[in-house]
């Protein structure tokens, strides 16, 4: 009886050991399946044409009313009615681009949009929505990243030249005796950034993006990316992504209102310029040739915008509005 039990129990022993070897085979294998469809998932994205919409924010205030920035902070700043007009267009443009892109909408393409915090930026963003009427549900995401604000100015923030030198004597006379020893792309306004600074803080945000191209478990890879910010990050971002020289950069900070640039992954430099140039401030529309508020206001947008994507994008609009 007793060798009999023993036997039992060496046979119990046995099966246990083999049956979590075979377990743990297993577990391993779906593991390494995974890891190979990952692989294959990524491979694909990478294959597949990715393009990047840069859309340098409308025409503000202050714009128009320089004293405006001592009453208000440069992140408050508001679109004039005519940015939000500008913005309308633009997104008009974006949604004939991409009805040429992709003429055939099954399944539609994936498109991610981000933005500067900054409420212009906001603005601009929510009107660009307005004029995508028909591709305005292929955004899947809209998010906000303070990497992409503009430039801070420290000190000199809200001022004019004459102020700057009148409350900050010192500050400026050291400041432009930087710039002619190491060039303005180099050094830091008084407790604000340079624009190296900025060009840091991009490359930053570069692996988010990367991680939109290849997508992830709940979502698939993007196809497009709007990013909607500000003069100097969008030059910062150029630079950084296609790898062009400080000279160039110091040539390219006069982006337009509203102007889209195009980085294209079938494009040998990435760099594909402008697919819309947008409004200089010294061409600019009269007011009379708006469109009316019913048409183009940032505050009206359609309900069905709630059911896209995550509830990402109703959440930030609401919290926007």
């Amino acid at each position: 009886i007793f060798q009999y039990l023993v036997g039992i129990a060496l046979d119990f022993i046995i099966s246990f050991i083999f049956g979590g070897l075979i377990y743990w085979s297993w577990k391993k294998l779906e593991k390494i399946q995974s890891i190979f469809i990952t692989i294959r998932k990524q491979t694909e994205s990478r294959e597949r044409p990715f393009r990047i919409l840069l859309v340098s924010d409308g025409e503000s205030e202050a714009a128009n009313n320089p004293e405006i920035n001592k009453l208000m902070p440069d992140s408050q700043m508001r679109l004039t009615k005519r940015g939000k007009h500008m913005a309308y267009i633009t997104g008009q443009e974006i949604e004939r681009y991409l009805c040429n892109l992709y003429p055939s909408t099954e399944p539609p393409p994936r498109v991610v949009m981000w933005v500067s915090p900054f409420y212009r930026a906001r603005q601009t963003a929510l009107s660009l929505l307005s004029g995508m009427s028909m591709t305005r549900k292929w955004v899947s995401q809209v998010r906000e990243s303070p990497l992409l604000v503009e430039q801070d100015k420290g000190l000199f923030e809200s001022l004019g030249e004459e102020e700057m030198k009148r409350i900050y004597p010192n500050e400026c006379e050291r400041l432009e005796q930087m710039n002619k020893h190491q060039g303005n792309y180099w050094v830091r306004f008084p407790l604000g950034e340079s624009q190296f600074d900025v060009c840091q803080r991009m490359q930053i945000l570069f692996g988010s993006i990367v991680r939109d191209r290849l997508g992830d478990k709940q979502s698939g890879p993007a196809e497009v990316i709007i990013v909607v910010a500000h003069p100097v990050p969008i030059a910062s971002f150029v630079m950084m992504w296609c790898h062009r020289t400080i000279e160039w950069f110091r040539t390219s900070l006069n982006i337009p209102y509203c102007s889209v640039r195009l980085i294209d992954s079938s494009n040998e430099l990435w760099d594909a310029g402008f697919i819309f140039g947008g409004w200089q401030k010294e061409n600019l529309f009269e007011p009379e040739h708006l469109c009316s508020p019913t048409n183009c206001s940032v505050l009206n947008l359609p309900n069905e915008i709630d059911s896209f994507g995550r509830m990402r994008m109703s959440s930030w609009v609401t919290r926007t509005q």
